[in-house]
């Protein structure tokens, strides 16, 4: 939350009582609420402003990780998923204000700020969980959350995984905005390896 988005979090603050919240979800989303987050990044001049951008803080969850059981069914390795992405969930469609659901192309950025270790191997996460794995429940998210009609809306993904800065928590920041009406043609693009294109 920057300076600006107060006044609306106090609002969002008074209402909690009329939503029939678990104690869980209530301290959750006033802790959110509260948090102090970096300014957003303006976007690149072809992408459009964001409707949606909004900071969850805690441990961004991978995605995708199946197990088998000894009953022929699958199921989700990873226990913490569900509460990470019901936190998505619950952020997202408080900011989203009831509003109806994208239909259309949309582009999403996440920077995912992941825990770091006291002895980093790399000035980067360059480590698990795989970027690709933590954008699916993002994206699962955003449905459950009404953001969007369906994940398959989302036709451009921006993906980043930092360490956060001092004093700044662990989370992902997530904007969602129209996707431009046209991509660019990677057949138009240099190649940089590999000798002349045909």
């Amino acid at each position: 939350m920057t300076p600006a988005d107060k006044p609306a979090a106090d609002d969002l603050l008074r209402t909690l009582d009329d939503f029939n919240l678990a104690p869980w979800q209530r301290e959750f989303i006033e802790r959110v609420l509260t948090v102090e987050t970096p300014a957003a990044t303006p976007p690149p001049r072809e992408l459009a402003a964001p409707v949606l951008d909004v900071f969850v803080p805690g441990v961004p969850q991978p995605q995708g990780n199946h197990r088998v059981s000894r009953a022929g069914y699958t199921y989700e390795a990873n226990p913490k998923l569900k509460p990470w992405r019901d936190a998505v969930a619950i952020v997202a469609r408080r900011a989203w204000l009831g509003r109806a659901p994208l239909d259309e192309p949309v582009a999403v950025d996440v920077h995912f700020a992941m825990p770091k270790p006291k002895r980093p191997k790399f000035t980067r996460p360059a480590t698990k969980p795989d970027a690709d794995k933590l954008q699916r429940a993002i994206g699962d998210a955003l449905e459950t959350a009404g953001v969007v009609t369906n994940d398959s809306r989302i036709v451009l993904w921006r993906v980043a995984k930092v360490y956060p800065g001092s004093n700044q928590p662990t989370g992902a920041r997530i904007q969602v905005r129209p996707a431009p009406t046209e991509a660019p043609d990677p057949a138009e693009s240099t190649p940089t390896t590999g000798g002349p294109r045909p």
